[in-house]
């Protein structure tokens, strides 16, 4: 089918089209945050210092009544950012502005009778960095159904790098020109990640639970730092300089920098595209030099994109038969809502296989798929 077709068949699409995702034990909620590191001058702009925008998902207890929350899916500049991308798949340009995110709303009281008590719970914390050039919110369904596990999921946003960062106050970076620059700007990720991990250390002890207005606070004993493609890269690159950080998880992206020889001691995951091995040499080059507990996962089905929202977010469309079959030529045959699913479910018991050192979690999640494979493993099954 003629791209020009499927854009024609979505021009009766409602303005709003709220994204689902995998559900959990637990409703989630959100909260968006910039943090200022002013020990560094930002690499890309010497005349700041170096600041990230984050996006908190906390689990909230069963136990707490919260009203259902919509909240667009992306701002205007990083939606219109998204056009090219959407018209390459025949798809309106405009089309990223109209997906919608549902969360859980917490009450005034609700946010105070979290704060500071001996039952405020306490959850491992996931830092997530984006592929790429890409913004962080194109991660938000999967940040979602990772945090309704029980996890709090933080995905950054790597200023200059990714391609518009919309600050809350209003204030626009837009990408800096970094083509040919991934081992740098793997190197600046880590950074950033273990700037993060520290401010939310200190917030911490300073009573605060990150977000005054979120019930989750931080189990700092059981930290993972995770991503897609150039962000699964920076996760690698931060864990032998961050031992605060137990284990990491590349979602289908290259290697790059020191780590590629010096390799890490924690538990590591390389979760991507079945063939992802044979067409990237740097994956098989990095499991000689990992020294802890490794997998190396592949999910059938896939595509480089299938680890982003997308496929979720062209499922919410509920387009026609033959639209979705030329989408799928794209996006693999493995649809949005099962890839949440997926890495979900995967993710979470590679989470647990790490915080309890048995592997048994992981290999019974990947069991639970078709799609998912364990192609290599040195996890004690246990």
């Amino acid at each position: 089918m003629h791209p020009a077709l499927i854009a024609g068949m979505l021009l009766g699409i409602a303005q709003a089209v709220v994204v689902p995702s995998h559900p959990g034990p637990f409703s989630v909620a959100m909260r968006v945050q910039a943090l200022t590191d002013h020990s560094r001058t930002d690499p890309f702009n010497k005349t700041v210092n170096r600041q990230v925008l984050l996006s908190v998902f906390s689990p909230v207890s069963d136990s707490t009544k919260c009203s259902s929350e919509i909240i667009t899916y992306m701002p205007p500049a990083t939606a219109a950012s998204y056009g090219p991308l959407a018209q390459s798949a025949g798809l309106p340009a405009n089309i990223f502005s109209s997906f919608q995110l549902e969360l859980c709303k917490l009450s005034k009281a609700q946010h105070g009778s979290c704060r500071g008590g001996r039952k405020t719970p306490r959850f491992p914390l996931v830092l997530f960095s984006p592929g790429l050039a890409e913004s962080r919110l194109l991660y938000s369904v999967t940040a979602k159904s990772i945090a309704a596990q029980g996890y709090v999921v933080v995905t950054v946003d790597h200023p200059y790098d990714a391609e518009v960062v919309e600050f809350p106050d209003g204030s626009v970076v837009r990408s800096n020109g970094t083509a040919g620059m991934e081992q740098q700007l793997t190197e600046i990720r880590a950074a950033d990640m273990s700037f993060i991990l520290s401010q939310l250390r200190h917030l911490s002890s300073q009573g605060d639970t990150l977000s005054p207005k979120l019930p989750a606070k931080i189990d700092f004993d059981h930290v993972i730092a995770m991503g897609h493609s150039l962000g699964g890269a920076a996760a690698a690159q931060v864990l032998p300089r961050d031992k605060r950080i137990l284990g990491g998880i590349n979602m289908d992206g290259r290697l790059f920098g020191p780590v590629l020889t010096s390799g890490t001691k924690q538990p590591f995951m390389l979760l991507g595209r079945e063939k992802h091995t044979a067409e990237d040499p740097t994956w098989n080059s990095f499991w000689e030099v990992l020294r802890g507990p490794k997998a190396i996962v592949g999910v059938t089905g896939t595509t480089h994109a299938s680890f982003t929202d997308i496929p979720v977010l062209i499922q919410s469309l509920g387009l026609p038969a033959e639209a979705q079959s030329q989408v799928e030529q794209l996006l693999g045959a493995t649809g949005g809502s099962r890839m949440q699913e997926i890495v979900a479910g995967v993710c979470a018991s590679f989470f647990t296989s790490v915080f309890t050192g048995k592997y048994r979690p992981l290999q019974e999640a990947v069991q639970g798929f078709s799609e998912v494979k364990i192609s290599n493993s040195s996890f004690k099954a246990v």
